[in-house]
């Protein structure tokens, strides 16, 4: 986030990277590592940065409101996947206990999928957030 903010502080400039390089003293890699995010500046090169950019060092600092929007579309596939994710999770103990005469492997196979899937989906989802996995995924 802080090296697509220089980015567009450096063009807005109608700087190069190599202008931008050598008005700071620093190595053209330096620039290239910072504006795609591989490296962060820090101290003395961030205020150099800021300086030659004309921006104070609190303006590169992320907005947390704007991290946490999505595109609509995102959020029109998200809508259209969680509800048949949901069915499909109510759906499968359900139907492998439906039958009265469920033998005993269908009952066990029903209990152990009920306690995995939401299992494996806490597991392979630990950057989410609990209520946006919830609705997700379901309860």
């Amino acid at each position: 986030m802080i090296g697509k903010k220089i980015s567009e502080a450096r063009k807005s400039k109608g700087l190069t990277q190599e202008g931008l390089a050598e008005k700071l003293k620093v190595n053209l890699r330096t620039i290239q590592r910072i504006e795609r995010s591989e490296s962060i500046p820090r101290g003395s090169t961030l205020n150099l940065i800021c300086d030659a950019l004309e921006i104070k060092p609190d303006d590169l600092k992320s907005d947390p409101v704007a991290a946490d929007k999505k595109p609509m579309p995102e959020i029109l596939i998200n809508l259209t996947f969680l509800i048949p994710l949901n069915i499909a999770l109510m759906m499968v103990p359900g139907y492998l206990t439906l039958d009265s005469e469920a033998n005993l492997n269908s009952r066990i196979g029903a209990l152990l999928l009920s306690f995995f899937i939401p299992f494996f989906v806490v597991a392979k989802t630990p950057l989410m957030r609990g209520l946006e996995r919830m609705l997700k995924f379901g309860t």
